[in-house]
């Protein structure tokens, strides 16, 4: 799962606080939001266009902790739901 403790990215250059505050305070757009079971989610982008260098992200929020995670998503992903089921796969 997106939010398995035991599941890091290999290759974390900013530690996910870090990147939470960053989301917050740049010029990001959530894109779709929804909630499932006891998890809210977020995809992002991070950018003021499409088709420019915009990054896009799928931020994860445990209802029950508060904890947040947000991962990188590929450019190429055109829904929040398609960007979890990439994360769930990719980790």
């Amino acid at each position: 799962m997106f939010l398995d403790p035991n599941k890091r990215p290999k290759n974390r250059k900013v530690d996910n606080a870090t990147l939470i505050q960053l989301l917050e305070d740049l010029n990001t757009t959530e894109l779709d939001s929804w909630q499932e079971g006891n998890f809210s989610y977020s995809f992002l982008r991070l950018g003021n266009k499409v088709n420019t260098l915009s990054s896009y992200f799928l931020k994860a929020t445990n209802l029950d902790t508060n904890e947040e995670r947000v991962i990188r998503i590929p450019a190429s992903i055109e829904s929040g739901r398609e960007a979890l089921n990439w994360a769930t796969f990719t980790e």
